[in-house]
Protein backbone atom coordinates (compact mmCIF):
# COMPACT_ATOMS: atom_id res chain seq x y z
CA UNK A 1 0.00 0.00 0.00
CA UNK A 2 1.44 3.37 -1.25
CA UNK A 3 1.78 5.81 2.13
CA UNK A 4 -0.45 8.56 2.42
CA UNK A 5 2.35 11.19 1.09
CA UNK A 6 2.22 9.17 -2.14
CA UNK A 7 -1.56 8.80 -2.06
CA UNK A 8 -1.25 12.92 -2.08
CA UNK A 9 1.10 13.41 -4.72
CA UNK A 10 -0.57 10.69 -6.92
CA UNK A 11 -3.96 12.66 -6.51
CA UNK A 12 -2.27 16.03 -7.28
CA UNK A 13 -0.59 14.31 -10.11
CA UNK A 14 -4.11 13.74 -11.75
CA UNK A 15 -6.02 16.12 -11.02
CA UNK A 16 -2.66 18.11 -12.91
CA UNK A 17 -3.15 15.58 -16.04
CA UNK A 18 -6.36 15.74 -16.24
CA UNK A 19 -7.06 19.01 -15.85
CA UNK A 20 -3.83 19.69 -18.69
CA UNK A 21 -6.08 17.39 -20.58
CA UNK A 22 -9.23 19.22 -20.40
CA UNK A 23 -7.50 22.52 -21.23
CA UNK A 24 -6.10 20.73 -24.13
CA UNK A 25 -9.20 19.76 -25.51
CA UNK A 26 -11.90 21.82 -23.89
CA UNK A 27 -9.95 25.15 -23.77
CA UNK A 28 -7.81 27.13 -21.01
CA UNK A 29 -10.59 28.10 -18.36
CA UNK A 30 -11.61 23.87 -17.95
CA UNK A 31 -10.68 22.72 -14.44
CA UNK A 32 -12.20 19.80 -13.02
CA UNK A 33 -15.08 20.12 -10.61
CA UNK A 34 -14.14 19.93 -6.42
CA UNK A 35 -17.25 17.04 -5.78
CA UNK A 36 -15.83 15.48 -9.14
CA UNK A 37 -12.14 14.50 -7.50
CA UNK A 38 -12.71 11.06 -5.49
CA UNK A 39 -14.63 9.53 -8.45
CA UNK A 40 -11.52 10.73 -11.10
CA UNK A 41 -9.06 9.06 -8.67
CA UNK A 42 -11.27 6.11 -8.32
CA UNK A 43 -11.30 5.83 -12.03
CA UNK A 44 -7.62 6.19 -12.90
CA UNK A 45 -7.25 3.57 -10.35
CA UNK A 46 -10.04 1.57 -12.61
CA UNK A 47 -7.83 2.05 -15.69
CA UNK A 48 -4.18 1.01 -14.34
CA UNK A 49 -2.95 -2.02 -14.20
CA UNK A 50 -1.71 -1.68 -10.68
CA UNK A 51 -4.18 -1.49 -8.19
CA UNK A 52 -2.16 0.02 -5.17
CA UNK A 53 -4.14 3.01 -3.81
CA UNK A 54 -7.80 2.50 -2.77
CA UNK A 55 -10.48 4.90 -2.07
CA UNK A 56 -13.57 5.01 -0.90
CA UNK A 57 -15.90 4.75 -4.56
CA UNK A 58 -15.28 1.10 -5.09
CA UNK A 59 -15.32 0.44 -9.06
CA UNK A 60 -14.37 -3.80 -9.37
CA UNK A 61 -11.34 -3.84 -12.03
CA UNK A 62 -13.20 -7.44 -13.76
CA UNK A 63 -16.27 -5.34 -14.73
CA UNK A 64 -17.22 -2.50 -17.47
CA UNK A 65 -18.82 1.23 -16.50
CA UNK A 66 -21.97 2.29 -17.10
CA UNK A 67 -21.78 6.19 -16.64
CA UNK A 68 -25.51 7.46 -16.00
CA UNK A 69 -26.45 11.15 -15.69
CA UNK A 70 -28.55 13.55 -17.11
CA UNK A 71 -28.40 15.18 -20.79
CA UNK A 72 -25.38 17.70 -20.89
CA UNK A 73 -24.03 16.53 -17.40
CA UNK A 74 -20.09 15.88 -18.77
CA UNK A 75 -19.98 12.24 -19.05
CA UNK A 76 -18.98 11.88 -22.66
CA UNK A 77 -16.39 14.33 -22.41
CA UNK A 78 -15.23 12.75 -19.02
CA UNK A 79 -14.57 9.35 -20.96
CA UNK A 80 -12.62 10.90 -23.22
CA UNK A 81 -10.78 13.08 -20.74
CA UNK A 82 -9.99 9.46 -18.34
CA UNK A 83 -9.06 7.33 -21.76
CA UNK A 84 -5.16 8.34 -21.51
CA UNK A 85 -5.26 6.96 -17.99
CA UNK A 86 -6.08 3.36 -19.79
CA UNK A 87 -2.94 1.64 -21.00
CA UNK A 88 -2.87 1.48 -24.59
CA UNK A 89 -4.56 -1.73 -25.14
CA UNK A 90 -7.69 -0.83 -23.01
CA UNK A 91 -8.50 2.51 -24.89
CA UNK A 92 -11.65 2.10 -25.96
CA UNK A 93 -13.55 3.23 -29.14
CA UNK A 94 -15.97 5.48 -28.23
CA UNK A 95 -19.45 5.51 -30.88
CA UNK A 96 -22.73 6.78 -30.53
CA UNK A 97 -25.28 4.15 -30.50
CA UNK A 98 -27.31 6.32 -32.50
CA UNK A 99 -24.49 6.16 -35.52
CA UNK A 100 -24.20 2.20 -34.71
CA UNK A 101 -28.41 2.26 -35.69
CA UNK A 102 -27.86 4.33 -38.21
CA UNK A 103 -25.18 1.80 -39.87
CA UNK A 104 -28.14 -1.57 -39.13
CA UNK A 105 -30.75 0.67 -40.90
CA UNK A 106 -29.31 1.72 -43.50
CA UNK A 107 -27.39 -1.49 -44.50
CA UNK A 108 -28.36 -4.78 -41.98
CA UNK A 109 -27.05 -6.52 -39.17
CA UNK A 110 -23.80 -7.64 -40.58
CA UNK A 111 -22.77 -4.09 -39.81
CA UNK A 112 -22.79 -4.62 -36.08
CA UNK A 113 -19.96 -7.27 -36.64
CA UNK A 114 -17.40 -4.85 -35.88
CA UNK A 115 -19.18 -3.82 -32.24
CA UNK A 116 -19.12 -8.13 -31.64
CA UNK A 117 -16.00 -9.85 -33.01
CA UNK A 118 -13.25 -6.57 -32.75
CA UNK A 119 -10.56 -6.87 -29.69
CA UNK A 120 -11.11 -3.11 -29.27
CA UNK A 121 -12.27 -2.10 -26.17
CA UNK A 122 -15.67 -0.18 -26.52
CA UNK A 123 -17.64 2.68 -25.17
CA UNK A 124 -21.01 2.81 -26.52
CA UNK A 125 -22.81 6.71 -25.89
CA UNK A 126 -26.25 8.03 -26.79
CA UNK A 127 -28.18 5.72 -24.94
CA UNK A 128 -31.39 7.01 -23.93
CA UNK A 129 -34.84 5.75 -23.57
CA UNK A 130 -35.37 3.03 -26.77
CA UNK A 131 -32.45 4.93 -28.46
CA UNK A 132 -31.23 0.97 -29.33
CA UNK A 133 -34.44 -0.43 -29.88
CA UNK A 134 -35.12 -0.74 -34.08
CA UNK A 135 -38.21 -2.75 -35.20
CA UNK A 136 -38.11 -4.58 -31.91
CA UNK A 137 -34.65 -5.50 -32.36
CA UNK A 138 -32.80 -3.84 -29.70
CA UNK A 139 -29.40 -3.17 -30.94
CA UNK A 140 -27.25 -2.28 -27.70
CA UNK A 141 -28.61 -5.17 -25.75
CA UNK A 142 -27.49 -7.29 -28.73
CA UNK A 143 -24.33 -6.36 -28.84
CA UNK A 144 -23.23 -6.39 -25.17
CA UNK A 145 -24.90 -10.07 -25.09
CA UNK A 146 -22.55 -11.19 -28.27
CA UNK A 147 -19.36 -9.43 -26.28
CA UNK A 148 -20.12 -11.29 -23.02
CA UNK A 149 -20.63 -14.21 -24.53
CA UNK A 150 -17.68 -14.24 -26.76
CA UNK A 151 -15.33 -13.68 -23.69
CA UNK A 152 -14.17 -10.56 -24.38
CA UNK A 153 -12.71 -8.94 -20.48
CA UNK A 154 -15.63 -7.31 -19.05
CA UNK A 155 -14.12 -4.22 -18.42
CA UNK A 156 -13.55 -3.56 -21.91
CA UNK A 157 -17.38 -2.94 -22.53
CA UNK A 158 -18.49 0.45 -21.23
CA UNK A 159 -21.78 2.48 -21.57
CA UNK A 160 -22.97 5.86 -21.63
CA UNK A 161 -26.52 7.26 -20.93
CA UNK A 162 -28.69 10.10 -19.35
CA UNK A 163 -31.29 7.67 -17.60
CA UNK A 164 -31.08 6.78 -14.26
CA UNK A 165 -31.05 3.25 -12.87
CA UNK A 166 -35.04 3.16 -11.81
CA UNK A 167 -35.75 4.86 -15.68
CA UNK A 168 -33.70 1.84 -16.76
CA UNK A 169 -35.76 -0.51 -14.38
CA UNK A 170 -38.95 0.31 -15.59
CA UNK A 171 -38.10 0.29 -19.16
CA UNK A 172 -36.26 -2.73 -19.24
CA UNK A 173 -36.71 -6.25 -18.17
CA UNK A 174 -35.37 -7.61 -15.05
CA UNK A 175 -33.00 -10.14 -16.47
CA UNK A 176 -31.45 -6.85 -18.51
CA UNK A 177 -31.32 -4.68 -15.56
CA UNK A 178 -29.62 -7.94 -13.82
CA UNK A 179 -27.44 -8.18 -16.74
CA UNK A 180 -25.77 -4.92 -16.16
CA UNK A 181 -25.09 -5.30 -12.32
CA UNK A 182 -23.49 -8.40 -13.50
CA UNK A 183 -21.21 -6.79 -15.95
CA UNK A 184 -21.24 -3.07 -15.02
CA UNK A 185 -19.85 -0.42 -12.43
CA UNK A 186 -23.18 1.23 -12.28
CA UNK A 187 -21.99 5.36 -11.75
CA UNK A 188 -24.24 7.81 -11.68
CA UNK A 189 -22.76 11.41 -11.95
CA UNK A 190 -24.23 14.16 -10.55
Amino acid sequence: MKTLMNQKNFKKEVIKKFNARGKLVYGKDFRIAYHRIPLLVEFVNYAMPTKDIAYSIPIIPNKGILLLGHQDSGKTAWMHLVKPFFDEGERYALRSIKEINMKFILYGKHTLSPYLDHQLPLCIDDWTMHSSIIEQFDVLFYILYKRMKKGLPNRHTHLISDMNIETIGQLYSKDKVDFLFKYFNIIEFR
